[in-house]
């Protein structure tokens, strides 16, 4: 299945980003407690695009898929560096000639440097100490980076690009501590685009024919969680989702639902 997505790389990219990490008390703790002056967070990307020649991608303003490769400098001794893959969906809203409006969507996972188990002093260990990292519990953790961006192409495959975005890095509390990283930054980035196409008109025409009117979808999840650093409990989270839909286009759609969630963390126990 990758293999054969290869083949359809139509794009490659490479940018700079740069930005801040939003203040959530922990980490403002940890920079206060070092001293040390929490400069902006600066980071690099490479992403490839593919365009399989899929209908509901064609639907979807002509969207592209894409593997990319991140890294974050968190811009602080205790906060460490992140290493980002991921996938995402580059959705066009506008496309002309000369420029390009979308969103980025994307998941993945990230791989950090520094948690609290690697920078509680010798001793310390679930300890109320104030230079520890208690932002981050684990080094793999969940990676959603969303972005709204500008293409402008310039000639021959070539253009140049910005874009701004939230990037969140988590475990979903699965290990405690996890208040996680929530950046915002913006992006410059220039990109090489195999297939260069240069007038909207060379885009084949989508059927605005919807193939139904309603769909039902039903889903579950089932994870863990732990609560606190100092209790080594993990305890059984799920939910699930149901949800029925009125297609009013082919890529938007009405609908309501109903979500049942259980925490195992809330229930009685000796």
């Amino acid at each position: 299945m990758i293999l054969s997505l290869l083949f359809f790389i139509q794009s490659i990219s490479a940018s700079f980003l740069t930005g801040g990490i939003m203040p959530d008390g922990k980490v403002d703790k940890v920079v206060q407690s070092t001293g040390e002056w929490h400069a902006p967070v600066y980071g690099a990307e490479i992403r490839l695009s593919m365009a399989p020649e899929w209908k509901a991608l064609a639907d979807w303003n002509h969207a592209h898929l894409g593997v990319a490769l991140g890294y974050w400098n968190l811009a602080h001794t205790q906060l460490g560096h992140a290493v980002t893959p991921y996938v995402y969906m580059d959705i066009p809203l506008l496309r002309l000639p000369h420029f390009e409006l979308g969103l980025r969507p994307g998941i993945g996972a990230a791989f950090v440097t520094k948690t609290y188990r690697n920078t509680i002093p010798d001793g310390h260990l679930f300890q109320d100490v104030n230079d520890a990292n208690e932002c981050i519990g684990s080094v793999t953790n969940l990676y959603f980076p969303e972005a709204i961006y500008m293409h402008f192409p310039i000639a021959k495959g070539w253009g140049v690009g910005l874009s701004a975005g939230w990037y969140h890095i988590s475990n979903g509390s699965t290990r405690q501590p996890n208040s996680g990283y929530n950046i915002f930054s913006g992006e410059v980035l220039v990109k090489y685009d195999w297939s260069d196409v240069s007038d909207v008109s060379d885009l084949p025409v989508t059927s605005d024919k919807i193939s139904k009117k309603w769909s039902l979808s039903l889903s579950g999840t089932m994870g863990g969680r732990q609560v606190y650093y100092r209790d080594n409990q993990t305890f059984m989270v799920g939910s699930m989702h149901a949800s029925a839909y009125w297609h009013a286009h082919p890529i938007f759609r009405l609908g309501g639902g109903v979500d049942v969630f259980y925490d195992g963390a809330y229930i009685s126990r000796k």
